[in-house]
């Protein structure tokens, strides 16, 4: 059972990756520029204004960057939020050579997103929401567990376990609400889900029939609707 569970995340990681040379058609309007990381890491960010004290982080998946999230920042703004997207270390035009990573380099992307978090505080941003697919989905649940400034989480295709990046502990400490996303057609995120969203204090899960891993599910099903609602009632 366990080489089985292990083999499906495996395979799971693997479609995970953007196909090699693919182009994002779209992109984030607004400001961009990089941010420096406690370690020392150059993050890459799209930032989208907007008056108020609410703001969204967006986390990418593995091998994707923040372009994944152009469409669904563009409605996030709409809706009244400052939205920053930022690409991992390793990943886009943030410093940083993935291919060289271990799973203590995969831990440390909780740094990434402290550093977006700093500058929407230097905004005036005190009511944050972050949204995170895959890998992304486990660094958001990680770090608002250390930040109590964060009021609900969207977390997409989470794992249980992915790159040694670990979820269960945190799914238990953190005491606001979370949104766990998840495709049936995705087997490990799905079982993840599942299991995480039982170890929550405060969850909704939602489960599709269909419509594969991570931000790919904005494009065949209903979550950016679903995402936004989620967001705009606890974001506060």
């Amino acid at each position: 059972m366990k080489r089985l569970f292990a083999l499906a995340a495996l395979l799971m990681l693997a479609a995970c990756q953007s196909p090699s040379g693919q182009m994002n058609a779209k992109i984030i309007s607004g400001q961009t520029g990089t941010l420096e990381t406690a370690d020392g890491y150059s993050i890459a960010y799209s930032y989208l204004a907007a008056p108020g004290s609410r703001g969204v982080i967006l986390l990418h998946m593995l091998g994707g960057s923040k372009e994944d999230y152009a469409d669904f920042a563009q409605q996030l703004h709409t809706a009244g939020f400052a939205v920053i997207a930022i690409d991992f270390r390793g990943h886009g035009d943030s410093s940083g050579a993935i291919n060289t990573f271990k799973d203590e380099d995969y831990r440390k992307f909780t740094l990434d997103v402290k550093a977006a978090k700093q500058f929407l505080k230097e905004q005036g941003i005190h009511y944050v929401g972050i949204v995170g697919a895959s890998i992304g989905a486990n660094t958001a649940l990680n770090y608002a567990v250390t930040d109590p400034d964060v009021r609900t989480l969207v977390l997409i295709s989470p794992g249980e376990d992915y790159h040694g990046v670990k979820t269960a502990e945190s799914a238990k400490r953190y005491t606001e609400r979370i949104l766990f996303v998840a495709a049936k057609d995705d087997d490990y995120s799905a079982l993840s889900a599942q299991r995480l969203a039982k170890l929550a204090y405060k969850q909704s899960l939602q489960l599709y029939p269909s419509g594969g891993h991570g931000t790919r599910l904005f494009a065949k099903t209903d979550l950016n609707r679903i995402a936004r609602d989620w967001l705009v009632q606890y974001v506060r």
